[in-house]
């Protein structure tokens, strides 16, 4: 029924992604207050107690893009019958 809205959403979302790697060298996660929840402080502080710091890779804003643009992609050409629902 969504279909095509949810591959055209994702697939804008992750060459977004990419783009705002393109003008960034690394990514610090501060960690969260100790009352908040569990996950969250689990995914921003590292072993040590600190923020988290993320260096991504050169290839991957590129790869990001690309994915990105062949979702749009496919979700623009994605047939009516695919996505309507009867």
């Amino acid at each position: 029924m969504l279909t095509r809205a949810l591959f055209l959403g994702t697939g804008v979302y992750v060459a977004c992604v990419g783009a705002i790697l393109f003008f960034v060298q690394t990514v610090t996660l501060h960690p969260c207050s100790p009352s908040g929840s569990t996950i969250v402080r689990w995914l921003t502080t590292d072993a040590t107690g600190q923020g988290r710091v993320i260096n991504p890779p050169d290839w991957l804003p590129y790869m990001l893009v690309g994915m990105g643009g062949v979702t749009v992609l496919y979700a623009i050409a994605l047939p009516r019958a695919a996505w309507k629902h009867e």
